[in-house]
């Protein structure tokens, strides 16, 4: 299932998650549907979602499509929920909402890793008092 028909109807499905805001944009507006479908780990649970709904719930009304989702739930709760970390993974991935994420936060919207944080040099003599105590295991026959 890809092209434009199930490519639009899953732009329609993930709004319905992720309708934005003032603040976070809309899903289709930052293209969620082509970032899932070009992911290995995130395009099946994404076409397997879209592939329950019907080929016109991209022509409903939002109330409809609203309902639609809900059924989807309702009926395959487990699907949906692979759905729905697959949707928020992309989402919260794409540099559109990782910059609205930095500017609302005021911390930088990477790993903390390679980058790191800003900590003291080492003190080894840190290490002093736990390594002057005996072990606190019972040998074994193998170490007796």
């Amino acid at each position: 299932m890809t092209g434009p028909l199930p490519q639009r109807l899953l732009s329609a499905a993930l709004d319905v998650l992720l309708p934005g805001d003032a603040t976070f944009p809309v899903a289709s507006t930052v293209g969620l549907a082509t970032r899932l479908l070009d992911h290995p780990g995130l395009a099946e649970p994404a076409l397997a979602a879209a592939a329950r709904l019907d080929d016109g719930f991209a022509d409903l009304d939002a109330a409809a499509r609203i309902e639609a989702m809900a059924a989807l739930e309702r009926a395959e709760p487990t699907l949906f929920g692979r759905f729905v970390v697959a949707a928020y993974s992309g989402y919260y991935s794409t540099p559109a909402v990782l910059e609205v994420v930095e500017r609302t936060s005021g911390y930088a919207a990477r790993p903390p890793q390679p980058e790191g944080y800003d900590l003291p040099p080492f003190d080894p003599a840190m290490l002093a008092v736990p390594a002057s105590r005996p072990p606190s295991y019972r040998p074994t026959p193998e170490r007796s």
